[in-house]
This record gives structure tokens, sequence and C-alpha cells, in this order.
């Protein structure tokens, strides 16, 4: 039909989406059940969203968080057509700006990342899983878009991982006592992805491995080459459930790497956008 498969009157009635087998993956690693309430922290145009409120049937809250507005409007279009009732809308670096409707009743008087924060004095508040699907180099789309070898500098890839660690000191904070956090990049290399998660499992120890039943590991690679997806990294960690109450909100260094993230995603943000319209297809998914 014109337009595609986006011309077809079953997309058009939101009966499915169109999504590589390895963005399934990552959103099946969250293994999110009816009833969950789940945060998708780096939404982008939603793939992973609408995955997401699939897995729960309506059934619970899908939190689709990014920072870019125009994404969110159109994912708020997506909402329409799709019939998601549960996805609620957050835009801005500390979710305190709602974009939607849809909020809990006292959405008024209490800011969402007050709804969703976990609170380490108390041990009380947060979601059941986070779901952070990181800016990264991309080079995991390279069999779709070998143009990205070309445009694709070292320089950004370098400036990633710092970008990805502010990222996940921040999603960290919205993970409840025994819920689990989900990391996953499009890239094929250590430095944004074993390495991450290397830092990330020895600067915060209130998080524990959550091994895949299939491999023991926490830890899993799609490879292009392999699985016929494209390339992904996903790891994948529980906060503990035995709670220690703590005086503060969190430690020193992941209150700084949480004010990175403003700075950083700002900056690296328009880098990032010009790369989007050379694989505007794989972000939809």
């Amino acid at each position: 039909p014109e337009g595609g498969i986006w011309g077809l009157a079953a997309w058009r009635a939101g009966l499915f989406e169109v999504q590589d087998e390895g963005s399934q993956i990552v959103a099946l690693s969250t293994e999110a059940v009816p009833g969950d309430s789940v945060l998708d922290y780096c939404a982008g145009n939603g793939g992973k969203t609408f995955a997401l409120a699939a897995m729960i049937q309506n059934q619970g809250l899908v939190w689709s968080h990014d920072i870019d507005q125009r994404r969110l409007k159109q994912l708020r279009g997506s909402i329409e057509r799709t019939g998601a009732r549960c996805v609620q809308l957050l835009q801005g670096p500390d979710l305190d700006a709602p974009f939607g409707t849809g909020l809990p009743p006292d959405a008024a008087v209490r800011r969402p990342r007050d709804i969703l924060r976990y609170d380490p004095v108390t041990g009380e508040g947060g979601v059941d899983v986070v779901l952070v699907d990181a800016p990264c180099s991309s080079t995991g789309t390279l069999r779709r878009h070998p143009s990205l070898r070309w445009t694709l500098t070292p320089e950004l890839v370098e400036e990633m991982p710092a970008l990805q660690k502010a990222i996940m000191a921040n999603a960290s904070r919205y993970v409840r006592r025994g819920g689990g956090i989900v990391y996953a990049t499009c890239a094929i290399n250590r430095l944004e992805n074993e390495a991450v998660a290397d830092w990330f499992q020895a600067a915060f120890p209130d998080f524990e491995a959550w091994p895949f039943e299939t491999s023991g590991s926490n830890r899993r690679a799609l490879l292009p080459h392999v699985h016929d997806t494209d390339g992904f990294f996903i790891a994948r960690w529980r906060r503990r459930r035995a709670h220690a109450p703590q005086a503060a909100a969190g430690t020193a260094e992941e209150d700084q790497l949480a004010d990175l993230d403003r700075a950083l995603l700002e900056e690296v943000d328009g880098e990032i956008a010009d790369m989007d319209a050379l694989h505007d297809d794989v972000q939809r998914v």
C-alpha cells in the first residue's frame, strides 16, 4: 500500500507495531507483568513503551519519559492510535513535568518524580522495574545503516559512557525495593556496555545481579551475525529487598552523576539528533 507498512489499515488501527526482534528482547528482559508500574526512562519514539504496555495488558502503568518534547508529542498520537491507556508521558530530566492526561488524582500537588521515587531513608516508593534504553553510538545497527561508519566519530563514542552512567545513576532512584533496572544499548563495544555495567555494579551496592534464567548471568549480548537481530547489550539488576536505612538520598557520587544528567543530555542530544536522521526507523523500535 501507499506509505508501506504504515499505510496498512491494521497498523492505523493499532493492531500491531513494527519492531526489531532485538528490541522486543530488550522489553521482555524487564519481565513486566499485568499490574506492574514500569518506567521507560529513555522512551524516544516509544517502541519499547508500547511493548511494555502490551506486556502488562493495560493493567498497571507505564511511565514513558524523555527529554525531547517532540518525541513525546509523537508518542501521544501513538497512544491514541494503539489504545494504550496505561501509558503516561513525562518530560524533563527530573520527571517533574507531566505531559498529557491520566495522572493519579493527587498529581496536582505532588510531582511525578515524588510519586515514583524510591526513598532510601524509609525504603518506600519506586516502581517495579525501570528500563534504560540508553543513548548510544548505535554501532549495533550498522547492518541496516552502513553510512554510520562514516558519520560516527570516535569523540562521540568516547563521550557516551559518561552520559550513560549519569542516566543510570538518575534512573536507579526510581526502582522500588526488590524492583529491577534493565540497562540496554544498541552498541557493540565494551566501553558502552560491559564497562558501564561493571561501573554500575561497583558503584551501587544496593543493587544485585538479576540473572537471566537461560544463562545464569545478568548480562546478554545480541549479535547480528549470530542472532539475526540488531546488535544489543542488556544487563539487569534488582534493588536488594533487605533495607538498611540511609541518612541521605544517595551517595555523593550518585548525586554528582545525576547532576551530570542534565548537562550531558543537552550537550550530546544535539549530536544524537543529527544521527537520528540516518537511522530513524531504529529509533521507532
